[in-house]
């Protein structure tokens, strides 16, 4: 294995979520992963959280590999599923059902679009990351020590239904987010926090 403390001076924040052009990700194992070239990195963003017990640990690869013998995407609930709401139902007693998506991007299009369903308004409140949507696009304050860009991606594509994108809330600061709550009163749906974000 290589000198770790040699890559942490390198990447001090961690390894970045793309490698630089030219070296491939080939492996990985716990906390760590292997390069094409040989060195070793101590993965500090595990997939952003979805891998945060690691990588290739052995229960998970081998519930995973049963699974798949079972079939994947069933068209119907399964037990399994059933038991993550359980699970999910005893965490959160308050709520009253659970909606499973494939991807990030798409579970928050489905609870922003319930947010309006069932307040009756159109706005959301958005800090950080929330996906590819057209809606969620936006420049952001920072991402891994990085500055925002000098200006601010395109507008939304296909836009919502009554014209009003998301209202940007990038300083993460709670006193902002009062002063946006109370100059949209009776507007707002939610607010839609990533909390990497709010760091820094």
């Amino acid at each position: 294995m290589n000198d770790l403390s040699t890559h942490a001076q390198l990447l001090a924040g961690g390894v970045v979520s793309i490698f630089p052009p030219g070296r491939l990700v080939v492996r990985g194992q716990g906390g760590r992963v292997c390069d094409d070239r040989g060195s070793t990195y101590i993965d500090m963003i595990l997939g952003y959280g979805a891998v945060v017990i690691g990588h290739g640990e052995p229960t998970v690869t081998e519930a995973v590999a049963a699974q798949a013998q079972q079939g994947t995407l069933l068209p119907g609930r399964t037990r399994e599923e059933q038991k993550v709401r359980e699970s999910l139902h005893d965490l959160f007693p308050h709520t009253f059902g659970a909606s499973f998506h494939k991807t990030g991007s798409e579970a928050v299009a489905a609870a922003m679009r319930i947010a309006r369903a069932a307040t009756g308004h159109p706005l959301i409140v958005r800090c950080g990351f929330h996906g590819w949507h057209d809606e969620m696009i936006q420049i952001h304050r920072q991402w891994h020590g990085s500055k925002p860009p000098g200006s601010a991606p395109p507008l939304s594509v296909s836009g919502v239904r009554d014209g009003r994108p998301p209202i940007e809330w990038l300083d993460g600061n709670s006193d902002s987010l009062e002063t946006i709550l109370a100059s949209n009163r009776g507007q707002v749906a939610a607010v839609v926090i990533d909390p990497v974000q709010l760091r820094g």
